[in-house]
């Protein structure tokens, strides 16, 4: 069983991440979880074959193994195309590519748009391919069919890769969309036409004056404006009273014949109204939204490490009591940098009684207590220590154990190995440092006595007496 496996067989009980904890594991993890820890709750995760923890968000990640800082730098080797992109951040799995916002997936171990599209990293002809299409979108203005951009694009019969060939597709069908929406936006240019020929409904006179007017042409359709017609000349009669005959149509042939008699000189020329606006042009697409500004990785703040080994869960036996306590409060003091109020050290002392026994009992009796008052209070750390000791420590261990201290002498027996039994019966006998060193003295045996008696100046307290001894 790895490292992993052991650590999530330690928690039984495991907790779904929230969402902010979720954004605090490195995109490469392949599984994480949350649990309460000696009453903390911390992430467990675990990428390649290393497992880590992190407090939560706003810590940083540690090996489990050794409590050293997973650095971006490992991370790194375990994602693909390392190569090929840009702004690579490796604890949020973000990167660019050709100018685009990609994220890499765990589960299926590769790079993705954010639109979820597969990314398919360039080879050495897949680029020149895009560089040929590229230039063939930019110079088809008006002729480019959909069938001239696809010869564009070399087509390689000799190589089965699967995804390239999906590539040089994609961009195919980019280009020649391209193109379609260009000739669909163009506005549409009026085509010149040739005036035709307009008959006069008057008979030609030269004795008639000719005066000219415009009838304005209706506009057609589709955005196309044909040319004006030339003007339908009609006639007046100045003073002659013969009768005119019925209107007989005639083809008039303009700049055959010059003007005589009577007319006053050529025609003036016709006026020319603006064509009509056609329908309008299609609103140009809108551009795309820019792409999500991706948050940069949350800052990771150094906070004290645990060190020392925790005591095991405390079942309420008398004979343990006293250990049990001495290791909790050691485990205290030499991380006093997070355990550094009477609250902190008493709501974490009550998670380290076993469920289901009497001190568990207790235990939770007190954390019931604390929580119901308002606001929470589990009171000073000298108030528990004399609750713990009065309900786990019977008088008569304090008795027998002073008892013993005075009648433990060391006569033959190594020192290490008497001072080792005589050091527990002091702990437990609760007796003050002159009663040990008193003890202490009576205890050894006349060499060792008479070693110290002989150094000068003498121990003063019962640290300097072991070590002299």
């Amino acid at each position: 069983m790895n490292l992993w496996e052991q650590c999530k067989a330690q928690f039984a009980t495991k907790f779904l991440l929230t969402k902010e904890e979720q954004e605090h594991v490195p995109a490469i993890y392949y599984n994480a979880f949350a649990a309460n820890d000696k009453g903390n709750r911390v992430l467990f995760g675990a990428f390649s074959t290393y497992a880590t923890y992190s407090e939560g968000p706003g810590h940083s990640w540690r090996y489990l193994d050794n409590g050293e800082k997973v650095t971006a730098n490992v991370l790194v080797v375990l994602f693909s195309h390392k190569d090929q992109i840009e702004e690579f951040d490796a604890f949020q799995g973000t990167a660019l590519y050709q100018d685009r916002f990609i994220k890499w997936h765990q589960s299926e171990n590769k790079w993705l748009y954010l639109n979820h599209r597969t990314v398919h990293f360039e080879s050495p002809s897949t680029s020149n391919a895009e560089t040929q299409a590229k230039t063939a979108s930019e110079g088809s203005d008006d002729d480019q069919s959909e069938d001239e951009a696809e010869q564009i694009i070399p087509k390689d019969t000799d190589e089965d890769d699967t995804a390239r060939v999906e590539s040089l597709l994609q961009r195919a069908e980019t280009t020649v969309t391209s193109a379609i929406q260009k000739l669909q936006t163009r506005p549409s240019t009026p085509r010149p036409t040739t005036p035709r020929s307009q008959t006069s409904p008057f008979p030609s006179s030269s004795r008639l004056p000719i005066e000219t007017t415009q009838a304005p042409t209706p506009p057609v359709s589709k955005g196309k404006q044909r040319a004006p017609a030339p003007p339908t000349p009609r006639t007046k009669a100045s003073g002659s009273s013969q009768p005119i005959s019925s209107p007989q149509p005639q083809p008039t042939q303009p700049s055959a014949n010059p003007p005589t008699g009577n007319t006053p000189g050529a025609a003036p020329p016709a006026i020319h109204h603006p064509p009509a606006p056609g329908p309008p042009a299609a609103p140009p697409p809108a551009p795309p939204p820019p792409p999500p500004v991706i948050a940069a990785p949350m800052a990771q703040a150094n906070t004290p490490r645990l060190i020392g080994t925790a005591p095991e869960l405390y079942n309420g036996q008398g004979n343990k009591a006293l250990a049990f306590w001495n290791i909790l409060e050691n485990y205290f003091t030499v991380n006093e940098d997070t355990f550094n109020t009477d609250h902190k050290k008493v709501a974490s002392a009550l998670t380290y009684f076993k469920r289901d026994t009497q001190a568990g009992e207790w235990a939770s009796d007190r954390m019931a207590t604390a929580i119901a008052a308002q606001p929470t209070n589990y009171g000073t750390w000298q108030a528990f220590k004399d609750a713990f000791k009065a309900q786990f420590i019977p008088p008569q261990t304090e008795l027998e154990a002073l008892s013993k201290l005075h009648a433990t002498p060391q006569g033959n027996r190594e020192f290490n190995e008497w001072y080792q039994e005589w050091s527990q019966h002091a702990r437990r006998a609760n007796v003050d440092d002159n009663t040990k060193m008193f003890t202490f003295r009576n205890a050894i045996n006349n060499a060792i006595s008479n070693k110290i008696a002989s150094q000068s100046p003498q121990p003063a307290t019962l640290a300097e007496l072991v070590e002299r001894a």
